[in-house]
């Protein structure tokens, strides 16, 4: 089998065009890339320094990640965990679950800008934040609630950072390599 670094990256609708049975009962048509999840300015000095100053240290040096630039006020950035913990009171796996689910995802979107905005806000709660309490995220709005360690927050409330747990949607059938910046 070709690299990914050589072949590109193919949607789930595009792979089953082709043939390609990947394993997965929910086929999309888009590429999914994590959002960045540090806040800052970017250093780019090089395409490392780029991609530490969005993702961390080290980042850029592990093997089997394809990297793409995004314009941060035309990418909207969603949050990932909807799919997980949204579910419709209807047939699972139904073309109308799966409708629902994905317009959840899409009334999550923000621009990049406006999320990087809000991963600083939260970072300033969370420095507020007692022993007795612990964070929670709303997935729509991406903004952390700070609350008691012995309550608990339904959906839209999840327990995982939203830094960690956004993605950045790519709604075409094919990235060749010459939309990467880097891939290893």
């Amino acid at each position: 089998m070709q690299s990914l670094c050589e072949a590109g990256l193919k949607t789930g609708v595009k792979l089953k065009e082709e043939g390609v049975d990947f394993g997965r009962t929910m086929i999309h048509d888009y590429i999914f890339f994590r959002a960045p999840y540090l806040y800052g300015p970017i250093d780019y000095t090089s395409i490392e320094t780029e991609i530490e100053s969005s993702f961390g240290s080290g980042m850029s040096e592990i093997s089997s990640l394809v990297w793409i630039r995004i314009d941060p006020e035309k990418s909207k950035v969603y949050s990932s965990e909807i799919r997980v913990e949204f579910n419709p009171q209807i047939k699972y796996g139904s073309p109308e679950f799966l409708r629902l689910k994905e317009e959840e995802v899409r009334y999550s979107g923000k621009y990049v800008n406006k999320y990087l905005q809000i991963l600083e806000e939260n970072e300033k709660a969370m420095d507020k934040i007692k022993s007795d309490e612990k964070p929670m995220y709303h997935l729509i709005t991406s903004k952390v609630h700070i609350t008691k360690k012995n309550y608990s927050l339904d959906y839209p409330f999840n327990k995982y950072n939203i830094n960690k747990q956004s993605e950045v949607l790519v709604r075409r059938p094919h990235l060749t390599r010459e939309f990467f910046v880097k891939c290893t």
